[in-house]
């Protein structure tokens, strides 16, 4: 079970195990200040961490380097403007609609 939540907390690719036992420490303080620092702490050690090598994928963090590596796509989908009105109204009875507080007078 300890194995399982070091790696859903820490990515395959991070290349230093040292702070395998600190993770298990800080998983079982009490929900405080201190272990949401901790975990803060921890959050930034696995951002900055080095990739080990050979690891195979690439996961970048930064949204220019994600649209760098995507596929080109194309949106295709038709917007029938003449109905326009008819779709807006409807989608803004549905909020009314769905407000717990909703006066009869109001619809």
């Amino acid at each position: 079970m300890k194995d399982m939540i070091y790696k859903l907390r820490t990515s395959a690719k991070m290349s230093q195990q040292r702070f395998k036992n600190l993770f298990f420490d800080v998983s079982k303080l009490p929900k405080d200040e201190m272990k949401k620092k901790l975990g803060d702490v921890l959050f930034e050690i696995v951002c900055n961490a080095e990739t080990k090598e050979g690891y195979q994928y690439k996961e970048p963090s930064a949204l220019a380097e994600i649209k760098a590596l995507r596929k080109e796509y194309i949106l295709s989908y038709k917007t029938d403007i003449g109905n326009i009105e008819s779709k807006i109204y409807g989608a803004w009875m549905g909020r009314i609609c769905g407000e717990k507080e909703v006066s009869a007078k109001v619809i």
